[in-house]
């Protein structure tokens, strides 16, 4: 899904990808948007990149940052034991990705250096399994206008 929505957008395509799996958010860009569905059957709503920031605290592309430190139980990632949310989100914040926060770690505080050094190798393990890969060789596709009935999805 996530090179599909690559090349689409490369080719000029404006994206609506129909899924209420919150991992699929990372895809969110100006040309893509996911379409949710409320709890009330016959509602939708399109997440845009505000509606994924007001959410997350961070732009889409940072959401596999953020569940690299502060985990995900519904993919069953462990996040790092101790580190709070507000931290994290100060982390992604200031530094954009946690790689970016490795190269940095002497400006943290001894806490969150201790955490991050001590969970090193699971947090960038959490990242690249929660991260939506957009690389994929995935052969030749045809991205001809499709004529989509929505009716019967919504």
């Amino acid at each position: 899904m996530g090179t599909i929505a690559r090349i689409a957008n490369k080719l000029g395509y404006f994206v609506e990808i129909m899924s209420n799996d919150k991992d699929i958010y990372q895809l969110v860009n100006d040309n893509t948007v996911v379409i949710t569905q409320k709890t009330s059957k016959c509602e939708k709503e399109f997440i845009t990149e505000k509606e994924v920031l007001d959410a997350f605290n961070c732009a889409p592309k940072q959401i596999p940052d953020m569940k690299s430190l502060m985990g995900d139980s519904s993919d069953n990632i462990k996040g790092v034991c101790g580190l709070h949310y507000s931290t994290a989100t100060k982390i992604i914040s200031k530094y954009g990705s946690v790689e970016k926060c490795f190269i940095n770690m002497s400006e943290l505080d001894e806490k969150a250096k201790n955490l991050l050094n001590k969970n090193r190798e699971r947090i960038l393990m959490n990242k690249q399994i929660a991260t939506i890969q957009r690389h994929v060789d995935i052969g030749r596709i045809d991205f001809r206008p499709l004529h989509i009935n929505y009716k019967g999805f919504l």
